[in-house]
């Protein structure tokens, strides 16, 4: 195990997806998974305190990502997915999968099960600036998986 001074860094994280039958590694600078979730806090007459519970809703995902050749594919497949969904057939099929590869040489996994796509943008800074794009997906389970 790791001990409380080997903090894990970026490169030890990848982004898998799959969209389409399409596999991609998405080289990101910055990634962040988020927790939509609903607070409850019912009020029962005589108890002193709520009864509080969180409803987990679904989760957000949000990547700022490298324009590699790959990035401009996975743009494409967007618009093939618009162009499928303008038609009023099905979304295709997508999925993901967060890897942790930890510095004493487990790995962590993560799958992301029931993916749709979210907004996306892409754009260019100064002539020196690396063009980046930011994709976005929802999904609504965030499962640890076995890894080899």
């Amino acid at each position: 195990m790791p001990t409380a001074v080997d903090f894990l860094s970026g490169k030890g994280s990848r982004f898998k997806v799959t969209f389409n039958n399409t596999f991609w590694l998405i080289k990101t600078k910055t990634w962040k998974i988020t927790e939509n979730a609903t607070l409850v806090a019912d009020d029962v007459n005589g108890e002193d305190r709520s009864r509080l519970q969180k409803l987990i809703n679904f989760y957000d995902a949000a990547f700022d990502c490298y324009e590699d050749g790959a990035v401009s594919q996975i743009l494409q497949s967007i618009v093939t997915n618009q162009k499928n969904e303008d038609a009023s057939f099905p979304q295709l099929p997508m999925s993901g999968g967060i890897l942790f590869n930890q510095l004493d040489g487990s790995r962590q996994g993560f799958s992301c099960i029931n993916c749709t796509l979210g907004p996306m943008s892409f754009g260019s800074g100064g002539r020196t600036e690396r063009i980046m794009h930011n994709l976005s997906f929802r999904f609504q389970y965030f499962q640890s998986v076995k890894t080899v």
